[in-house]
């Protein structure tokens, strides 16, 4: 979704072989103009000009090679993104597979116990229907036959409601996701 950092870098390196080539000229240039057996008036003005020319090639390959390392940082930063996009939609994706799994396959039940049985995740709703003394009546939710609170199935049925798709692959919109989750305390 946000492009191929191999191509970036590529690209980086292209630019670092024309830098490359640019100071070789320059080098070129230089060793030409050492190596002139030329003194006159017009050899001091080529000779100023052919300097002006290796500055200019020198500066343009320092250009290039700061675009070529601003090319790199970017695609750094693009994987950094893309990595950070993964780790959110893999985060999101597993809770709210937990979230589906409890909405979906939770069983609420309402049944009478002993009040020494009483669990955390069970709610006292009233008095035992037939009326047996240390007896009460509760309301239980269980999966796949482990009890469960009911403030787990409350949360895995508002995000459930919250997300009722997810965004594609690779989207910036898992890390918006993601942060949603942690604001609403569903991490």
């Amino acid at each position: 979704m946000y492009g191929d950092t191999a191509q970036i870098r590529q690209r980086a390196n292209l630019l670092r072989a024309e830098a490359t080539a640019a100071r070789g000229r320059a080098g070129s240039i230089l060793t030409g103009l050492s190596t002139m057996g030329w003194n006159s008036r017009a050899a001091t003005v080529f000779t100023t000009q052919a300097e002006a020319i290796v500055e200019d090639l020198q500066r343009i390959a320092t250009e290039l090679d700061g675009a070529a390392q601003r090319l790199d940082e970017h695609a750094r930063a693009v994987d950094e993104v893309k990595e950070a996009i993964r780790q959110a939609q893999e985060w999101v994706e597993d809770r709210l597979a937990d979230a589906r799994n409890i909405a979906v396959n939770v069983v609420h039940s309402v049944r009478d116990v002993a009040e020494g049985a009483v669990s955390g995740l069970m709610r006292i709703v009233g008095a035992a229907i037939d009326g047996a003394v240390g007896m009460v009546r509760v309301s239980v939710y269980t999966l796949w036959g482990h009890e469960v609170s009911e403030s787990q199935v409350r949360r895995a049925q508002a995000i459930t409601s919250a997300v009722p798709s997810t965004p594609v692959r690779g989207s910036k919109e898992w890390l918006d996701l993601r942060n949603r989750f942690t604001s609403n305390g569903w991490g």
